[in-house]
């Protein structure tokens, strides 16, 4: 699945596999998903540009109310101008409508012929993220497919306020919008409080609510994701560059979807007790709760980044 630009051919590369796997995802998967990819990756023109197109020629009653979710108002209502841009100049695109029932900045709404040459009304609807969605539906149809794009920004994740109402949010009013809505939630790594890496946490954990999740960072085992475009040099070159400025944690989280910046940590610098070797055995009598932090990191692939035993 890949729309292009026709008159703008110039910074346009072969697709990737994980740009294959990704419109597999979009098109065909069935159950939640949390998808962590690269900066720059193309994740964004995927999920929301060529996968929303897509439904509008290739109607389905399945996938025919679709809502998009941004940072903010202004930047969702920007994605749909671009659908609705695409929509209205490109004939291959266009081809098939019947009529734009309602066409408004934060609501498309139109009736297409499927291939039976039945009509399928196609309602896209963009909000910002905390925006009152609960309860959502038109004519007593819940969303189909809910799309979550890059809903946080670093400012967000340095304040714990912030992530916490979002997650908040995020639960009540996402997760429930609709028994049988899917949820496909793309983000960068912005740090272990982040609405994407609490999804990866918990994953396995959420009973009927499961998330299947794929990362993709700019680098697997010591490749290129995407060679056609990245070059590893190229690569290499930029992470020594951050390294030198000491924002090696930006290029990280950015780049390979790990987040190492102290105010992502969960357990941060100043949280850290110590105490003498001699005190152990007093402790040891007074805790009814103690805890063994392995600090030790491995570069094996199977290693884990830490392992804590609670007692």
């Amino acid at each position: 699945m890949a729309l292009v630009d026709a008159d703008d051919l110039s910074n346009e590369f072969p697709s990737a596999w994980f740009h294959y796997n990704l419109s597999d995802e979009l098109l065909f998967g069935k159950d939640n998903v949390v998808i962590e990819m690269y900066r720059e990756s193309g994740k964004s023109s995927y999920a929301l540009r060529s996968f929303p197109l897509h439904c509008i020629c290739f109607p389905r009653r399945d996938r025919s109310f679709i809502l998009l979710l941004k940072n903010n108002t202004v930047q969702a209502k920007a994605k749909l101008l671009e659908i609705r841009n695409e929509l209205k100049a490109n004939p291959l695109v266009s081809h098939n409508i019947k009529e734009i029932k309602e066409d408004s900045s934060q609501i498309l709404s139109v009736d297409v012929y499927d291939e039976l040459g039945d009509v399928v009304n196609i309602r896209i609807e963009a909000y910002g993220k905390g925006a009152s969605v609960r309860g959502l539906a038109n004519k007593d149809r819940r969303p189909d497919i809910i799309i979550g794009d890059d809903i946080q920004d670093k400012e967000d994740a340095r304040s714990d306020t912030v992530t916490t109402t979002d997650w908040d949010w995020f639960l009540s009013d996402i997760i429930f919008l609709g028994k049988k809505s899917r949820i496909v939630y793309i983000a960068n790594n912005l740090g272990e409080k982040c609405i994407a890496e609490r999804l990866i946490n918990s994953a396995d954990s959420l009973e009927g609510i499961k998330f299947k999740v794929i990362k993709v960072p700019v680098l697997i085992d010591g490749k290129p994701a995407w060679p056609d475009r990245d070059k590893l040099e190229d690569i290499l070159k930029e992470r020594a560059d951050f390294a030198r400025l000491g924002k090696l944690d930006v290029w990280y989280a950015e780049k390979m979807c790990q987040a190492l910046s102290e105010e992502s940590k969960i357990f941060r610098e100043e949280d850290y007790r110590y105490y003498e070797k001699h005190n152990r055995d007093k402790f040891k009598k007074e805790c009814l709760l103690y805890a063994c932090l392995d600090p030790a990191s491995s570069t094996k692939k199977n290693a884990c980044y830490r392992a804590i035993s609670v007692i």
